[in-house]
C-alpha cells in the first residue's frame, strides 16, 4: 500500500508542503500530485492517506466520490476516515472498495466534498491477482502429494507381489547410491530443463494485475522444485543406517530400497510440480484462449507420460536384488578379462565393480 506514514507524521509534513495544495473554499488537498493505492492482498479494498488542510475556523463535514477514467463502467467506492477535517492539515484515511472488479491498473479521481467547491485528487489503483484457486499452494500440495502416492502404490506391489518372484527383493534390501544421469534419467532432464525455461519466461513482461499469479511466485516455484531434482539424491545419501557394517559401505551397498524409491518419488513430484507450474505461466502470458489451452493440453500430456513410466518401470527397480546383480557383473567382467574362461573365485571378488542406480 502506498504511503505508509502513520496519520500524524503525514500531517506534520504536510504543513511544510506549500505547493501541491489542490484548494477549494475552505478545503485543500496537500501532497503529491498522484496517490498511489496499491491492494496488499487480494480483497475487494484498500486504503491510504490523504492531507486535506481546513482553513475555517470550524468542522467542515467532508465526503468523497471516485470517477474512474478507463476502464469505462468500472465503478469504485471512496469512503473517508473520519468523514470530517477539523481546522488544520489533517490525514484522513481514504477506503477504496470495489477492486474485484478490476483487471489492470486504473487511474481514477478522488472527489472530496465539503467547504464549497469540489476538491479533485489523481489515484492510480493497482490491484492484485484474485484467482479463484491459490495456485502456488495447490501445485506445491499436489505435486508432492501425487509423489507420495506413487511411493505407496510402488510400495505394495513391491511388498505383495514382486517380493516373492525370482531374484526379488523387498524394500528392505541393501540398494547401491545413485547416479545423475543425462545420458539416461529423462525425468531428470526434463525438470532440470523446465525449471531454466521457466525461470526465463518469468522475465517476461507481465499485466500490471496477473490472472492467476504472478511472476515472483513463478519463479519461486521454478526455484523450488528445481531444488527438489538436487535434494532427491542426497536425501538417499542422509538416510543411512546408522549401525551398516563396513562391509556395506566398501560394496556399495549402503542404502535400501525404500530409501531409493523415496529418492526416485520425490524426483517424480518435482517433475509434476515443474509441468503445472509452465502450465500456468503459459495460461498467464497467453491470457487464455486456444493457445493457452494447448499448452496446457501439452504438459498434461507430460504428466500422464511421466507417472506412466514411473508407475511402470520403479516396481522393478525397487526389488533388485542388487546384491546379487553385483556379483554378476563381477563374474562377467572377470570372465571378459579371462577370455571368457571360468576364472576362480578369488580372482571375481578382486574384480572392481560400481553399481549405481539412476534417477528416473
Amino acid at each position: 500500500m502506498a504511503r505508509r506514514l502513520v496519520p500524524g507524521t503525514l500531517a506534520a509534513f504536510a504543513l511544510l508542503l506549500p505547493a501541491h495544495a489542490r484548494a477549494a473554499g475552505s478545503l485543500a488537498v496537500l501532497g503529491p500530485a498522484a496517490l498511489g493505492v496499491a491492494a496488499a492482498s487480494a480483497d475487494d479494498s484498500a486504503s491510504a492517506y490523504v492531507v486535506i488542510r481546513n482553513a475555517s475556523r470550524t468542522r467542515v463535514p467532508i465526503s468523497t466520490d471516485l470517477v474512474v477514467e478507463a476502464p469505462a463502467g468500472v465503478a469504485l467506492d471512496a469512503a473517508p476516515d473520519p468523514a470530517w477535517v477539523d481546522p488544520g492539515a489533517h490525514a484522513v484515511k481514504i477506503t477504496i472498495s470495489g477492486l474485484k472488479r478490476l483487471d489492470r491498473k486504473v487511474t481514477a479521481e478522488l472527489i472530496v466534498r465539503g467547504g464549497g467547491q469540489p476538491v479533485a485528487e489523481e489515484v492510480a489503483i493497482t490491484p492484485v491477482p484474485h484467482p479463484e484457486i491459490r495456485w502456488a499452494l495447490w501445485i506445491v500440495v499436489g505435486s508432492l502429494a501425487a509423489g507420495g502416492a506413487a511411493y505407496l502404490a510402488v510400495a505394495l506391489v513391491v511388498t505383495g507381489w514382486l517380493r516373492h518372484r525370482r531374484g526379488r527383493r523387498g524394500l528392505a534390501a541393501p540398494a547401491p547410491g545413485p547416479k545423475w544421469s543425462f545420458a539416461d534419467s529423462w525425468s531428470t532432464n526434463l525438470t532440470t530443463v523446465g525449471a531454466a525455461l521457466g525461470t526465463v519466461l518469468g522475465a517476461a513482461t507481465f499485466p500490471d494485475t496477473p490472472h492467476q499469479i504472478d511472476k515472483e511466485s513463478l519463479v519461486r516455484l521454478n526455484v523450488l522444485f528445481g531444488l527438489l531434482v538436487v535434494a532427491a539424491p542426497f536425501l538417499f545419501h542422509v538416510l543411512r543406517s546408522p549401525r551398516r557394517k563396513a562391509a556395506d559401505d566398501d560394496s556399495g551397498l549402503y542404502g535400501w530400497n525404500a530409501t531409493l524409491l523415496l529418492a526416485s518419488s520425490l524426483t517424480l513430484a518435482a517433475v509434476l510440480g515443474e509441468l503445472l507450474t509452465l502450465a500456468l505461466l503459459s495460461w498467464e502470458l497467453l491470457d487464455g484462449g486456444a493457445d493457452a489451452e494447448l499448452a496446457v493440453a501439452g504438459a498434461s500430456a507430460a504428466m500422464a507420460l511421466a507417472a506412466y513410466y514411473f508407475l511402470v518401470t520403479m516396481p522393478w527397480v525397487a526389488s533388485t536384488n542388487w546384491a546379487v546383480r553385483k556379483r554378476k557383473r563381477k563374474e562377467h567382467a572377470a570372465r571378459f578379462a579371462a577370455g571368457f574362461a571360468e576364472p576362480a573365485p578369488e580372482v571375481v571378488e578382486d574384480v572392481p565393480v560400481e553399481l549405481h542406480w539412476t534417477l528416473p
